[in-house]
């Protein structure tokens, strides 16, 4: 990612802060879609793109439901967080850790999110 890549991801953690804290014109939903899409900008892969819009079309309904939560909204800001720094930090390997990790845990909640 470019410097100005990774001020705008920055900038967009910025934004799902806000939202998730209720301080902005923006919804959860419509700032953490934007912070994805900062994300897969700076990835500049355009086939991993087009897997992860659709994976994430899916997703951001589940994330309506568990975004209700506000211990999953802390939850994911300590994620967020720590993915933002490590991508910051230009540590790729950390980041796709983090966000592996990340995934991991959120599919062991499904099935409790999804009969809720």
């Amino acid at each position: 990612m470019t410097d100005a890549q990774i001020a705008a991801c920055r900038a967009a953690f910025e934004d799902v802060k806000r939202a998730y804290a209720k301080d902005a014109s923006q919804s959860p939903i419509d700032a953490k879609t934007r912070f994805y899409d900062v994300l897969m900008e700076g990835a500049d892969n355009p086939e991993a793109e087009r897997m992860l819009r659709s994976i994430h079309i899916r997703v951001s309904q589940l994330r309506a439901l568990s975004l209700s939560s506000s211990e999953r909204r802390q939850t994911s800001l300590k994620e967020l967080s720590s993915l933002v720094e490590a991508i910051c930090a230009r540590d790729c390997a950390l980041a796709e850790n983090l966000e592996r990790l990340s995934l991991s845990l959120n599919r062991q909640g499904l099935p409790k999110l999804c009969f809720v």
